[in-house]
């Protein structure tokens, strides 16, 4: 399988049928944190116990005056999340690095300008060039210090952005998305049986990936975050591997008084008919 076919495998639209009870779920929780932390807001703002009225996102939407705006991260082609239901709350930004796939699931969900927009940050930029490139050096055979060096090079070149300067979103969702930032490369290490080991690159790789992904979310989100990853098989109970870099710089987060975890769920996603994910969702209001 080379790179242009490995691509293709990541089209998951013969999934949403399939993902259905799960795309509810995490549209539910969705929903219910940022109503969690609207409430908690209006709680303290008047000074109440506890609520003697409705307060969903009808309610908050009336009493702002506006929409408030949500941007889902790696939002690809929305199998995982309903933004049907999601416009009806919220003014919607799809972020991706394939804006194809974004513009599509726009359509798709028949959403218009004023609901939703589609853009690509390039917070994690590695090009369809620098993956073509790395494949030919895989399939050469050069040896890992001279691939790794490629890698550490290209990172070193990704532009570092004023996130301070840009359009802030009130709120972000970010749900299997740290996963997919390194896969293809570790993808093609696996299928060209690539003789050399680069476990040290990958992992500043994916230290480097995580680093910039949420300085990302955090600098352009301004009231609160949900975080979700595959923590589980459920077939087996195993760990997935690769979370420890995530949870130990969410952890380092929450120690430095920067964000603070207010609600969590776990999920089951019926990923394919071989394999579910126990999913940690997590949501964290910024300080």
């Amino acid at each position: 399988m080379d790179y242009n076919s490995l691509i293709k495998t990541e089209d998951t639209d013969v999934c949403f049928n399939d993902w259905e009870e799960y795309r509810n779920n995490l549209t539910d929780y969705v929903m219910d944190s940022i109503e969690s932390y609207y409430t908690r807001e209006y709680l303290k703002r008047t000074g109440k116990k506890r609520l003697v009225r409705k307060y969903g996102m009808k309610e908050i939407v009336e009493e702002l005056g506006e929409k408030p705006s949500l941007a889902i991260w790696g939002a690809g082609g929305c199998n995982d999340i309903d933004i049907c239901r999601l416009a009806k709350y919220f003014k919607l930004i799809l972020i991706d690095h394939n804006l194809e796939k974004i513009v599509y699931a726009k359509k798709r969900y028949n959403l218009s300008d004023d609901e939703c927009i589609c853009v690509d940050l390039k917070f994690w930029d590695i090009s369809n060039d620098d993956y073509l490139m790395m494949e030919a050096m895989i399939k050469d055979e050069v040896t890992g210090e001279e691939l790794g060096n490629y890698i550490e090079d290209m990172i070193a070149k990704m532009p570092r952005y004023d996130y301070s300067t840009m359009p802030h979103f009130d709120f972000s969702v970010a749900v299997g998305l740290v996963s997919q930032l390194n896969s293809r490369l570790a993808a093609l290490l696996h299928i060209n049986k690539y003789q050399y080991d680069m476990t040290k690159y990958l992992y500043n790789m994916n230290f480097d990936a995580v680093d910039k992904f949420l300085n990302a979310i955090v600098g352009i989100t301004n009231k609160m975050f949900v975080l979700g990853y595959e923590d589980r098989i459920l077939e087996t109970e195993g760990k997935v591997a690769g979370n420890d870099i995530l949870e130990n710089r969410i952890t380092s987060m929450i120690e430095s008084e920067n964000i603070k975890n207010f609600m969590d769920k776990e999920l089951v996603w019926n990923f394919i008919s071989e394999k579910s994910y126990i999913m940690q969702i997590n949501s964290y209001e910024l300080i």
